[in-house]
C-alpha cells in the first residue's frame, strides 16, 4: 500500500483563483497585487493570480472582496462521467489531506454535455473516495453541512477544472454578522462599494438607512486597516488550515502580525442612524462582535429629522446607504416618499459632499438629484444600480427621463 508523499505542493508559486461578483474583478486584482501575487488578470467573476501558500493565506484573510479563493490541482477534457472520473481520480488528494477528513463536493456546468451538477458531484466524489481507497484502504466520509476539506469541480465547454477550496465558507461570512434586517448587502458587495466610492480614514461616513450595520462595520475595518478575515481565522478558521502542511505556529505569528497593523481612528467619524428601534438594536449587537462598537456612533432617527452633528460638519463626507427597493417596501407612495426625503436630506445635511446609494427601478428619480455615475451591480438576487452623486453646493436638476 503505498503512502503519500510529504513533497509541499506549495515548495514553488502556484496557480490560484479569487471569485467574486461580476463588476468587481479590477478591485479584486488590484487588492491581490496588493498583496504580492503575481501574474494577476481579471475575469468577468473572478480573478487569476499566481502565489504561494503565504499569499494564498494572505488572500483569504485580507482580501475585502473576493468571495473564496480556489486553488486548482487539475485540468482536462470532460464530455462524460468516465473522463470526469478517471481525471478527478488522478489527482494526488493525499498530498492535500488524509482520508480521515471529511469532504464535500459542488459542482457547476457551463455549455457542457455534462450539465446535471449534483451527478458531477457524485461522480467527483466517488473519484476522490477511490483514491484514498488505493492509497490507505480507507474512504474519506462525506459532509455536506460543515466538511474539512471542499472541492469545486466547473465543467466549463467540456473542459474542468477541479479545484480546492481554501476558504471553507464564503469570504463574506466575517464572523460578526448572526443577525440581520430586510435583504440584507453582504459584506464583500459593501466593501465594494465604499471602495467604488472612494472611502478613506480621514472621511466622515454616514448611512442614515443603516439597518443591521453592515456599511458601517465594513468602513471601520477599512479605517482600522483591520484584516476582515481577522476575527474569523480565530473562530471557525478557513479550508486551508486543515490542508497537510498547514503550519499553526507560524499562522499564530501571522495573525499577530496583522493584529498589531491595526491603526487608531477617531470615534464619531461613522455614524449611522435608522427609524427602526428593533433593527438598531441589531446593528449594537453587531458592531459588539466586530470590536468596533466604540468607533460607531448610531441613533434612531427617521430620515427628515436626521441631521449631522455639529463637530463633523465640515469634514469630508461621504454618505453610503442601501435604501428600501421596491422588491422590499411596494411601489407606491411608501417607496417614493422614502426617496424624496433621502433626496431632502442630502440636498440639506450634505451639500459639498458624496453619495453612493444602492438603488433599484425608477425609484431613483424621486431623490431630486443627478448621478454622476450609474453602476449596474446585483445585491443578492436583486438587479441594482450603485448611483454615486457629487453633492454641489447648489443642487442640480435630475435629466428628463434618465437616472
Amino acid at each position: 500500500m503505498s503512502r503519500p508523499t510529504s513533497r509541499d505542493p506549495f515548495r514553488n508559486a502556484r496557480p490560484l483563483y479569487a471569485t467574486c461578483d461580476s463588476g468587481m474583478g479590477d478591485l479584486v486584482a488590484a487588492e491581490l497585487t496588493a498583496l504580492g501575487a503575481d501574474k494577476v488578470f481579471p475575469g468577468h467573476r473572478g480573478v487569476g493570480f499566481f502565489g504561494d501558500r503565504q499569499t494564498m493565506i494572505r488572500a483569504n484573510l485580507e482580501s475585502r472582496i473576493a468571495n473564496r479563493i480556489l486553488l486548482p490541482v487539475a485540468e482536462f477534457p470532460a464530455t462524460d462521467k468516465e473522463s470526469l472520473y478517471a481525471g478527478v481520480r488522478r489527482v494526488e488528494w493525499s498530498r492535500w489531506f488524509s482520508e480521515k477528513q471529511t469532504i464535500a463536493v459542488d459542482a457547476s456546468s457551463h455549455r457542457s454535455a455534462l450539465n446535471h451538477t449534483a451527478f458531477m458531484g457524485q461522480v467527483a466524489k466517488d473519484a476522490v473516495c477511490d483514491h484514498f481507497r488505493d492509497q490507505t484502504g480507507e474512504r474519506p466520509s462525506v459532509d455536506k453541512r460543515s466538511p474539512d476539506i471542499g472541492i469545486n469541480v466547473r465543467v466549463d465547454r467540456d473542459h474542468c477544472i477541479v479545484s480546492l477550496d481554501t476558504s471553507g465558507r464564503r469570504l463574506f461570512r466575517r464572523g460578526y454578522r448572526r443577525e440581520s434586517g430586510d435583504a440584507p448587502i453582504k459584506e464583500t458587495l459593501a466593501a465594494a462599494i465604499l471602495m467604488r466610492c472612494g472611502f478613506s480614514p480621514d472621511m466622515v461616513l454616514v448611512d442614515p438607512m443603516c439597518g443591521s450595520g453592515t456599511f458601517l462595520i465594513e468602513a471601520a475595518l477599512i479605517a482600522t486597516n483591520t484584516a476582515p478575515g481577522w476575527r474569523r481565522a480565530t473562530a471557525e478558521g478557513f479550508g486551508f488550515m486543515r490542508f497537510r502542511g498547514h503550519d499553526s505556529e507560524a499562522f499564530s505569528g501571522y495573525l499577530s502580525d496583522l493584529d498589531a497593523q491595526r491603526t487608531p481612528f477617531r470615534p464619531g467619524s461613522i455614524i449611522g442612524a435608522d427609524i427602526d428601534g428593533a433593527i438598531l438594536e441589531v446593528c449594537r449587537r453587531n458592531l459588539d462582535r466586530a470590536q468596533i462598537s466604540h468607533l460607531v456612533k448610531i441613533d434612531r432617527c427617521a430620515l427628515h429629522n436626521f441631521a449631522l452633528p455639529s463637530v463633523v460638519a465640515d469634514g469630508l463626507r461621504l454618505v453610503i446607504s442601501n435604501p428600501p427597493y421596491g422588491e422590499r417596501l411596494g411601489r407606491g407612495e411608501d417607496l417614493v416618499r422614502t426617496y424624496t426625503q433621502l433626496g431632502a436630506l442630502l440636498k440639506r445635511e450634505f451639500r459639498g459632499g458624496e453619495a453612493g446609494l444602492i438603488v433599484a427601478d425608477d425609484a431613483p428619480k424621486a431623490i431630486g438629484l443627478r448621478p454622476e455615475q450609474s453602476i449596474p451591480m446585483r445585491n443578492g438576487s436583486i438587479d441594482c444600480h450603485l448611483l454615486r452623486l457629487k453633492l454641489h453646493a447648489t443642487a442640480l436638476p435630475p435629466k428628463s427621463g434618465r437616472r
